[in-house]
């Protein structure tokens, strides 16, 4: 096994990120990963998404 396979990283803090759309939440999403690809959000961290009156909330692990 090499170094890199060895080292995991649990996460353990909730966040949110909100936006007015599923599209748009998608491309946060993609955005966030892009710009800090060695903290991404990946579909396992996803722990719920919301919809309040007109805005998506998508709760996540960090």
């Amino acid at each position: 096994m090499s170094k890199k396979e060895n080292q995991t990283v649990q996460k353990t803090r909730i966040d949110y990120m909100q936006a007015t759309s599923l599209r748009e939440l998608l491309d946060n999403v993609n955005t966030h990963n892009k710009e800090y690809p060695e903290n991404a959000i990946l579909k396992e961290d996803i722990v719920r998404i919301l919809k309040e009156e007109g805005t998506f909330i998508m709760l996540y692990y960090r």
